[in-house]
């Protein structure tokens, strides 16, 4: 786990951090006797100007920031990094943290903005505790994007990242996308953009100054999300869902490769967890996909639980198989590509989630020089036949299925 890079990681994130019933230092901290109770890699903090005299990069008013939801307010920002700081004090050695800065200000217009957030920030943070978006920008003659796409992020364990932060601004989207294009390379925060998690035409760009994304997810929209955001991973660039309060979405978030999975949950929620061991894992690196072809009449099973066709047609012919070696060898959950949903013993209908065997599938081998395979449910040992809202008791020529994989 030490060797992976900051990007090649999923991590808790709180959601309005400010808000929650747990200290900013619970909230950062993780327990492996109870590892679903905080262990945050990231907060968030909203956040409204109140302009007053400041000598850039000198001196600021605390009061220059304030923090809260729906009106600004009078808590100062710097009230919230003292506890940031106290716990960094307590925990040196901590993985980086991405402390999400959401503007909720608009009147007076951006002025000065960059300025005055950098000095906020270098006066009551300090300046040698920050990741900055320029260590990123080895070739200057390249966008941000292009950066990271090309070199990629440190380390976790490397000097430039651990203890450190990681400042992102969200929110109003003038404000961001005017500070991510003045001088980029001498900015203390990264930027981010508002993502879809309705439109199939999300993908990730190749240029520009931006290389954090923010869905907004609903688990009505899985079907689209969970195919756009993995290719944000691919090429090396950062990705953050909002609100993942269920165990669906949690699981679902964590199936699409997103890095900061930011929730409300914090604690007494079992399945708010990664593992017992760290506060974060690994993206899945390799996908495996394959189809599955009926031998009898040579027709692919779909994204429809009860429809076949003679075609193969990508996503809605291929299927993500998912291994539970705890069942045995060769036994997966089918998950379609195009709708995320999986074959189900109902066979007449399909799954949202793994709920038990009857997602379960286990491959046992017809002709392994031919790639084909009886395909056996593990709730119900019934097997998958040439009809498609049919199952069969005893395998035959009619269940044996082709299945090879597919990019």
């Amino acid at each position: 786990m030490s060797e992976l890079t900051f990007d090649q990681v999923i991590f808790k994130a709180s959601h309005n951090s400010y808000d929650r019933d747990e200290t900013i230092g619970a909230q950062l901290t993780f327990n492996p006797s109870h590892p679903s109770t905080c262990g945050c890699m990231s907060i968030e903090l909203d956040i409204w100007r109140h302009t007053s005299d400041y000598v850039p990069y000198v001196s600021i008013d605390k009061g220059f920031f304030t923090v809260a939801h729906a009106t600004p307010g009078n808590t100062s920002l710097s009230s919230y990094f003292d506890q940031v700081l106290d716990w960094h004090s307590k925990n040196p050695g901590h993985e980086a943290v991405v402390i999400a800065l959401d503007i909720k200000s608009s009147n007076g217009g951006y002025d000065n903005f960059h300025d005055e957030i950098d000095t906020y920030l270098k006066c009551y943070f300090g300046e040698g505790l920050i990741f900055k978006p320029g260590l990123l920008m080895k070739d200057n003659t390249k966008s941000l994007c292009e950066n990271v796409i090309k070199t990629g992020w440190p380390l976790l364990s490397s000097s430039v990242l651990k203890g450190k932060f990681i400042f992102c601004l969200s929110g109003n989207d003038d404000w961001k996308k005017t500070y991510a294009a003045t001088n980029l390379s001498i900015r203390y925060c990264f930027s981010d953009t508002a993502m879809s998690d309705s439109d199939p035409k999300v993908v990730p760009p190749t240029s520009g100054n931006i290389v954090f994304f923010n869905f907004h997810i609903y688990d009505k929209n899985r079907a689209v999300w969970m195919n756009t955001i993995p290719p944000f991973a691919k090429k090396k660039l950062i990705t953050r869902t909002y609100v993942s309060d269920s165990e669906t979405n949690w699981t679902n978030c964590i199936k699409a490769n997103v890095s900061a999975i930011a929730t409300d949950k914090l604690s007494n929620y079992d399945w708010c967890k990664f593992s017992n061991s760290a506060k974060y894992i690994e993206k899945t690196q390799y996908y495996d996909k394959r189809y599955l072809k009926n031998k009898a009449n040579n027709e692919y099973r779909t994204d429809e639980a009860t429809k076949m066709q003679p075609n193969y047609e990508s996503p809605d012919c291929t299927f993500i198989f998912e291994a539970y070696p705890a069942d045995g060898e060769n036994v997966y959950a089918l998950r379609n590509a195009k709708n995320n949903e999986y074959l189900d013993c109902s066979i007449t209908s399909m799954s949202k989630t793994v709920n038990d065997d009857c997602q379960k599938w286990r491959l046992i081998v017809s002709d392994a020089s031919k790639s084909e395979y009886y395909v056996q449910n593990l709730k119900n040992d019934e097997y998958l036949t040439k009809k498609a809202s049919q199952l069969e008791d005893t395998p035959g020529s009619d269940e044996v299925y082709i299945i090879n994989r597919v990019e």
